[in-house]
């Protein structure tokens, strides 16, 4: 195999985890991380990334800001 093919093969490891793996957040009325469900990407009116999504056991909804880009 050629360095090319062993990179690519790499990187699409890498986003394969990045898609399956679900985002944490804090849910404020369980006042616990956990995973969220029905998570969205979304930009908040400011122009920051956030991921929008509802706690497993409650339901209340949950946010995560992320980075810049």
């Amino acid at each position: 195999m050629s360095c090319d093919t062993i990179n690519e093969i790499f990187d699409n490891n890498k986003a394969k985890r990045r898609i399956a793996m679900a985002e944490k957040g804090y849910c404020v009325k369980c006042k616990s991380m956990k995973e969220m469900q029905n998570e969205q990407k979304v930009t908040m009116k400011n122009k920051r990334l956030a991921v929008k999504g509802k706690c497993p056991d409650c339901g209340t909804g949950m946010y995560k800001i992320l980075g810049k880009k």
